[in-house]
């Protein structure tokens, strides 16, 4: 028999207030534009390929790690994503593991849930951060 995907897909969003600020020497500094977000639009393959590094050193190798970012400006940052897990499973697993997962489904997609935070946790650091080093 062949084997079956398993896929876990999870979405996440981000906002950022955007306000009119001053900087030390009292000019008005207007919140980000369309500008930004391109800017960061074009740097979203760099992203994504950090987040999918993060959340994969987490993960089993046998675990394919893909994400998409995207951002968005309405009154403020939006930050847009899905980061999809996926592994081929034989079907005598995927049936041991519908067994076993029977009453703890929530509990794996929640331990699932918590290494994908982190993994995006880590990755905007680094990227914040300016950090390309593995």
């Amino acid at each position: 028999m062949p084997n079956e995907l398993e896929v876990f897909a999870f979405q996440f969003q981000g906002v950022a207030e955007t306000k009119e600020t001053t900087n030390n020497e009292g000019q008005l500094i207007s919140p980000p534009d369309t500008q930004v977000v391109s800017a960061l639009n074009q740097k979203s393959d760099e992203i994504t390929q950090e987040i999918q590094q993060q959340i994969g050193r987490l993960l089993p190798p046998s675990i394919t790690v893909r994400a998409e970012v995207r951002f968005y400006l309405v009154n403020s940052f939006v930050l847009d994503g899905m980061v999809l897990l996926s592994s081929w499973v034989a079907p005598i697993m995927l049936r041991i593991g519908q067994k076993v997962l029977a009453g703890g489904e929530k509990a794996l997609t929640d331990q699932l849930s918590h290494l994908v935070k982190i993994g995006l946790q880590k990755a905007f650091q680094r990227f914040l951060a300016g950090d390309k080093k593995p």
